[in-house]
């Protein structure tokens, strides 16, 4: 679905702030998602914008369990790869979100209605869900974020459009791509994707 554009590379709900005691409510907390991404600014081009953004990504990372996310979309395969490849792995998986779905968080909820249809706890995780009508298209759809909580902290494990999981969509791909060429043809198109979005337009 062309929603997974949100995450896609080819990308109770509690949050405590780094420094802060406060725990938020599943509302406050995508609130605050959602208000930390607006302050990216697409494009930049100049040092104080790029400087910007780099302070953006230190506030949305704590919002998301890498490790987790990545992991699982690659499950199939974790156990046969080395320490040192999951590490490289998940380090460039995150370098791809951070180039290409933050900026996207702010053009989405730009265009988007949306509001907090429930929140739902199912095993360990929690998921908050997330009605969205899409004006432009006259498109009514569903997101939800999974949490899974870490000490006082609630992180994002796994993100769904329509109940299709992100890690499964990236986890079909990575093992058609490592059946044909292994993990290093995978860890190649990573980095070849990482490389691309460096140059100039």
């Amino acid at each position: 679905m062309r929603y997974f554009l949100f995450f896609s590379i080819i990308i109770s709900l509690g949050y405590s702030l780094p420094g802060s005691h406060e725990t938020f409510s599943p509302a406050e907390v995508f609130s605050n998602l959602v208000n930390d991404a607006s302050k990216y600014i697409t494009n930049a081009a100049g040092a104080e914008e790029q400087n910007n953004n780099r302070e953006v990504i230190k506030l949305l990372d704590p919002y998301f369990d890498f490790d987790a996310l990545f992991s699982r979309a690659l499950r199939d395969h974790w156990k046969t790869v080395s320490a040192a490849d999951q590490k490289r792995f998940i380090g460039r998986m995150t370098d791809l979100v951070r180039a290409m779905a933050y900026p996207l968080i702010k053009t989405f909820y730009a265009c988007i209605r949306y509001h907090i249809s429930s929140v739902s706890d199912q095993n360990e995780e929690t998921a908050v869900k997330i009605y969205n009508y899409d004006p432009a298209r006259d498109l009514e759809f569903n997101t939800a974020y999974i949490m899974r909580r870490q000490n006082s902290l609630w992180q994002v494990v796994d993100f769904e459009v329509d109940d299709s999981s992100l890690a499964d969509s990236y986890r079909l791909q990575f093992n058609r791509l490592i059946n044909k060429e292994g993990f290093p043809g995978l860890m190649k198109m990573l980095d070849d994707k990482y490389e691309s979005l460096k140059k100039p337009d």
